[in-house]
């Protein structure tokens, strides 16, 4: 029975192992209930005997790993901008109450849309240290990003 087995996936090979090893003549005199005993176990290994309704896909969470997986679960927490990546509105832009840029370093690079009708973006580099003053007249400070990957379980399983 072993060697059936083995060659389940080649049936060429297991219609004459079958022949050769008088299973067939065998099973002309069994049961009902020893056939499927017996050829219950010569079934294809290729899935084609497994029924749509037994397959069951994991979450893509569960097969995603690294920043994938990060961004996955920071948005299932209901971060939807980690990295504050999305265009921000101008607030009031004065030197005491400047416009805040969040940042993972000490410095960033923005892009400021001086007039409403510009084509192009201003850009320029905002430190952590001191607010500067765009072109336009409003002004801008850099200060430490929100660092989402600690409030995340990154093992919710374990």
């Amino acid at each position: 029975m072993a060697q059936l087995l083995r060659l389940v996936s080649q049936p060429i090979a297991c219609q004459s192992l079958l022949k050769t090893s008088k299973v067939l003549a065998l099973t002309a005199n069994s049961t009902i209930d020893q056939k499927r005993h017996l050829f219950g176990k010569l079934r294809r290994v290729d899935g084609t005997d497994v029924s749509s309704k037994d397959i069951k896909l994991a979450e893509p969470v569960e097969h995603a790993t690294g920043l994938e997986k990060l961004l996955l679960l920071a948005e299932e927490k209901g971060i939807d901008d980690p990295f504050c990546l999305k265009p921000r509105k101008r607030g009031p832009g004065t030197k005491e109450q400047p416009n805040l840029v969040p940042s993972f370093e000490d410095k960033r690079l923005i892009g400021c849309l001086c007039e409403e009708d510009q084509t192009h973006l201003n850009y320029m580099w905002v430190h952590l240290s001191e607010p500067k003053r765009c072109e336009c007249g409003y002004w801008f400070k850099a200060v430490p990003a929100r660092k989402f990957w600690e409030e995340i379980d990154t093992n919710p399983g374990a």
